[in-house]
């Protein structure tokens, strides 16, 4: 069953991950870096609600897509 749900912490790997494949042209860039910049910026900013969360589409098979 597809699911829509919260963003968590522990699916920064695999949303960086997807970031990098859809949106940067090589697809080279680290993804420490990209996991470091979704950290900071969906949970470390001074506006982050967790009353008010990013969300995330999970699939049947349980991966973020």
């Amino acid at each position: 069953m597809n699911l829509i749900r919260p963003f968590q912490r522990d699916d920064i790997p695999p949303v960086a991950d997807l970031f990098r494949r859809a949106f940067l042209d090589n697809g080279h860039h680290d993804s420490a870096e990209l996991a470091t910049y979704f950290e900071r910026v969906f949970f470390e900013n001074p506006w982050y609600d967790a009353e008010l969360p990013s969300f995330v589409h999970v699939d049947h098979e349980g991966s973020i897509d």
